[in-house]
């Protein structure tokens, strides 16, 4: 274990009978028969569980996870029950691992399986937003399938934003970053929070993109004969 900046879970980047295991439960069967595919995934992945080199290191006594198949079995144990909350699901680790390695062992497990910030609102200005988006926190007794549905936009949504929406789409072939960069003076910037995709920054000219487009596409087909409106929780569990 390590920090810096914050705690760093420290582990060796996975084996590839490790990424087939990981790939399985955070990915798709699928991309688990090639991982190699998933190369952009599995950097952001082993940068998460190691930290960067750049990190001011100490020792930490205990860790919260001891190996690769530890973090795939606490994801199971989370998506086992949707309804838990974080208070409860962070108990589930070692009496000895202290509460800010709890909180971070947390963090990096649902940056790496679901690919969301649980905790990206503390590390903003106070009341700081861009647009519709709201940074989120997962609560202590929040249930964790409330936490990932408030993430995201609520699907009920206004007959001006229903309209807009479908005028962007019909002219989504002229949309082009470059367009958008050299007309528009719009700067594209990299992310790898799936609730952060899309949301632009006026004030800053900057639009946020999910970069992990392997990871979207395992989910496509991981998802693909399951009913469009399946609720968050059924979806989390499944």
């Amino acid at each position: 274990m390590q920090f810096g900046c914050g705690i760093q879970v420290s582990m060796e980047p996975p084996t590839q009978a490790e990424k087939k295991v990981i790939a399985d439960r955070f990915l798709s069967d699928d991309a688990a028969e090639e991982p190699g595919r998933y190369a952009m995934f599995f950097s952001y992945y082993s940068m998460l569980f190691k930290g960067s080199s750049g990190d001011c290191v100490v020792n930490v006594a205990k860790p919260a996870y001891s190996s690769h198949g530890e973090v795939v079995s606490f994801f199971d144990s989370l998506t086992r029950d949707a309804s838990q909350s974080k208070a409860n699901f962070s108990g589930l680790f070692a009496a000895d691992v202290s509460t800010e390695a709890r909180e971070h062992a947390v963090r990096v497990l649902l940056q790496a399986s679901i690919m969301i910030d649980c905790a990206s609102k503390q590390y903003l200005p106070e009341g700081r937003k861009v647009g519709d988006f709201v940074p989120r926190c997962w609560g202590e007794q929040q249930p964790f399938a409330k936490f990932v549905k408030r993430c995201f936009p609520p699907p009920v949504q206004s007959r001006k934003v229903r309209q807009e929406s479908q005028s962007a789409l019909a002219q989504r072939r002229r949309l082009k970053a470059w367009k958008l960069k050299e007309r528009y003076r719009v700067r594209l910037r990299p992310t790898d929070n799936l609730a952060e995709h899309l949301v632009y920054d006026s004030g800053r000219g900057i639009l946020h993109v999910f970069r992990q487009v392997g990871f979207l596409k395992a989910h496509l087909y991981r998802s693909r004969d399951e009913d469009v409106d399946m609720g968050f929780r059924e979806s989390l569990e499944k």
